[in-house]
């Protein structure tokens, strides 16, 4: 994944923790740790200072929205698998992350 404003390559924050101080320098350049909205370190910083992370789309989508996607686009007659893989796509997710959003939901739900 590469940051949608300067092009870096992006590694998530718990990997790129874990290198040794000495690997992450040598990888400063064209290299940088995912902040948040596909933006590099810098790039988020600068767009929360002048205010316009806002305009950078969110990567996460929130339970909410994919909870009532799925309660709108299921088929009751389909099973949960062949929903997910016809649903996954519309919401710009995997068929994985769906089920798992799914199933998280109903054990929530149950508990």
């Amino acid at each position: 994944m590469n940051c949608n404003n300067c092009g870096r390559v992006l590694h998530e924050r718990s990997r790129w923790r874990m290198l040794p101080k000495a690997d992450r320098v040598a990888l400063r350049h064209g290299h940088a740790m995912h902040m948040g909205r596909g933006l590099c370190h810098g790039c988020y910083s600068r767009a929360q200072r002048d205010g316009s992370v806002i305009d950078h789309e969110a990567t996460v989508k929130p339970w909410a929205y994919v909870l009532d996607e799925w309660k709108r686009l299921a088929d009751p007659e389909a099973s949960r698998v062949e929903n997910a893989r016809r649903i996954a796509p519309h919401l710009g997710m995997t068929v994985a992350a769906l089920e798992r959003a799914v199933t998280r939901h109903r054990e929530d739900v149950a508990a």
